[in-house]
């Protein structure tokens, strides 16, 4: 349930950053800013990390998903604070 949380925050992160980019705001991180690459990355890779961690029975691996969760969650505030500017 963690990953499925943190993936969904991950997503709203990319449709943030998407609609930013449509506003004029250019992508910080040189890896992301091609568009095809970031979403890519942001559907394919970030899903396949947090399914990978969710099948893992380690406490290690639930600290990660709960601390993806928690990054992609403070990401998403900032995007919101910074639409709604």
């Amino acid at each position: 349930m963690l990953g499925i949380i943190a993936y969904a925050l991950n997503l709203i992160d990319l449709f943030c950053t998407l609609w930013a980019l449509q506003h004029g705001v250019s992508e910080l991180n040189p890896l992301m800013r091609e568009v095809t690459v970031m979403v890519g990355y942001k559907v394919i890779i970030v899903w396949g990390l947090l399914w990978w961690l969710s099948t893992r029975r380690e406490r290690a691996a639930r600290y990660a998903l709960c601390a993806a969760a928690v990054v992609y969650g403070a990401v998403d505030v900032y995007h919101i604070i910074n639409i709604l500017r």
